[in-house]
């Protein structure tokens, strides 16, 4: 459990927003907080080294909430037109 598990996202979350997912998601931690961070030492080679992250120490347990966690911040995403991503139809 000592390694910190990591939510790549497509867009950038307010201060704001990651205070309310602590305080609605904190059961799913087993130490710390969920924080914002830039890409990871390990993910060095990753593709994906613009996008933000949020990071946090998952109990490995919960997955049921951890799932819920990805829907709720997947519901703070802002809205994009269908141009932009026309496999979101």
């Amino acid at each position: 459990m000592g390694e910190s598990f990591v939510i790549r996202l497509n867009h950038e979350l307010s201060g704001e927003q990651i205070e309310q997912i602590n305080q609605n998601f904190g059961d799913i931690l087993v130490k710390g907080k969920i924080e914002p961070s830039q890409i990871l030492e390990r993910e060095s080679r990753d593709s994906t080294h613009h996008l933000p992250r949020l990071v946090f120490y998952f109990n490995g347990k919960n997955y049921g909430r951890l799932y819920q966690l990805i829907d709720h911040i997947n519901d703070l995403s802002p809205v994009v037109a269908l141009e932009e991503h026309p496999e979101r139809k």
